[in-house]
């Protein structure tokens, strides 16, 4: 899977950030749960971009289920578990 932010941008910045808050914040939560703050919280730190799927769900799905995950510079989510 290969995760995509702010267009010229060759850092992840907030959403580093931001996918370890939500795993530490939401693991053990219901899927939707996830998929709302998630979803919410990419498009707030990003400018008002969107997480799409099947993407939303694969990442809310790991960060449901307590996965431990980083987010490469370029884009692709590493499942460290």
């Amino acid at each position: 899977m290969r995760l995509t932010w702010r267009p010229g941008s060759t850092q992840p910045s907030g959403q580093v950030e931001a996918l370890e808050m939500l795993r530490r914040e939401f693991s053990g939560r219901p899927l939707h749960d996830v998929r709302v703050a998630l979803a919410s919280r990419w498009a707030a730190i990003d400018a008002g971009s969107r997480l799409a799927e099947p993407d939303l769900t694969r990442v809310a799905v790991l960060i449901s289920g307590g996965k431990r995950f980083r987010l490469e510079p370029d884009g692709r989510l590493v499942i460290e578990d």
